[in-house]
């Protein structure tokens, strides 16, 4: 299985450089610098046409996919991995990929954009911080008593793992979360997510909160 990987060092992206890591996927990376705008140029455009990171072109079935949610749940199936067999562990799962892809990806997202300029406003920063606050509380209830957000890990760790990893720039102080600091700990310190995590930046590692 041969996957043209677009991508770039954005946590959304990450998801999808940690995933192919993890299932060790002959991959063919394609660096997409938004910074320059490469999303936005035509023959990207063929690839994804919401002009955004990551998407992949699976070279055996010839599927383009993007939706960095949507890529995670195609790899699992076309693997057989990363996903729980279990009916009811692999819909919580589910849910947890959704959770993340409607809650608190935007959310840090716009946490990061309006404290970036201080001429962005106080309340949107205060809103968002909230929000965030809020959804860590509940990935915190949601991690007691066990190592991983849905029993085992998968694809839904993967999927929450890359914007817990900007705890700093969120102003997130993750000893505030001992649940969430030993499942971030847990999933930072594999080597897959290692290789991820420095896929278009050789040498970096994941941020390491004291124990």
């Amino acid at each position: 299985m041969t996957i043209d990987l677009y991508t770039w060092v954005t946590a959304n992206s990450q998801k999808v450089n940690i995933a192919v890591c993890e299932l060790d996927l002959d991959v063919d990376v394609h660096p997409v610098n938004i910074g320059k705008g490469e999303q936005r140029e035509p023959a990207y455009l063929k690839v994804n046409p919401n002009n955004k990171v990551p998407a992949i072109i699976d070279g055996e079935t010839g599927i383009r996919m993007f939706e960095s949610g949507a890529i995670l749940m195609y790899l699992a199936e076309r693997t057989g991995r990363l996903m729980p067999e279990d009916p009811a562990a692999r819909w919580e799962a589910t849910q947890w990929i959704f959770w993340q892809m409607a809650g608190l990806g935007p959310v840090a997202g716009q946490l990061n954009h309006f404290s970036a300029d201080e001429a962005r406003g106080a309340y949107a920063r205060d809103r968002f911080r909230t929000e965030l606050q809020r959804l860590v509380g509940i990935l915190e209830g949601q991690l007691a008593g066990r190592d991983y957000v849905a029993g085992s890990y998968s694809m839904a760790d993967i999927a929450l793992w890359p914007g817990i990893s900007r705890y700093e720039r969120l102003g997130l102080d993750l000893g505030d979360y001992p649940n969430l600091r030993g499942w971030y700990r847990r999933i930072a310190r594999r080597e897959a997510v290692q290789r991820g995590f420095e896929m278009l930046q050789p040498g970096r590692r994941p941020p390491l909160p004291s124990a």
